[in-house]
């Protein structure tokens, strides 16, 4: 199951950079004398989470796009996000516009009309 909120997603949908972030945020510099310091922390939020709805799979009826347009709309809004057995306070990611970037995949007047494109959020 794939939620936002209450509003269930596709079984489709693809979370296509699920393993493309790092639970380590690592910083190095070189000092004046030419020795490397690195340091290293553990990230516990921080993580995209861009779905995917393609021209083969996962795709959005147009109230589902209408429902995502009404959720993405209120600034600074925390939502729970569930994807099988992940879950996390998500954010529609804004600071890399557009968080919702989704075409009709044809007409896309009708209410059982299908829409693809990404969803962007980030985890807190």
């Amino acid at each position: 199951m794939i939620k936002i909120g209450t509003l269930e997603l596709p079984p489709e949908i693809l979370w296509i950079d699920r393993y493309k972030w790092s639970s380590v945020f690592q910083g190095d510099v070189t000092t004046l004398g030419g020795k490397l310091i690195v340091q290293a922390i553990a990230r516990t939020n921080g993580r995209p989470v861009t779905l995917s709805a393609t021209s083969n799979q996962g795709w959005l009826t147009l109230s589902q796009v209408e429902a995502l347009t009404a959720l993405a709309s209120v600034p600074g809004q925390h939502y729970l996000f569930e994807y099988g057995t992940f879950s996390a306070t998500i954010v529609f990611n804004h600071s890399n516009p557009p968080a919702l970037d989704l075409e009709p995949l044809v007409n896309g007047s009708e209410p059982s009309d299908f829409h693809l494109g990404t969803i962007k959020l980030i985890t807190l």
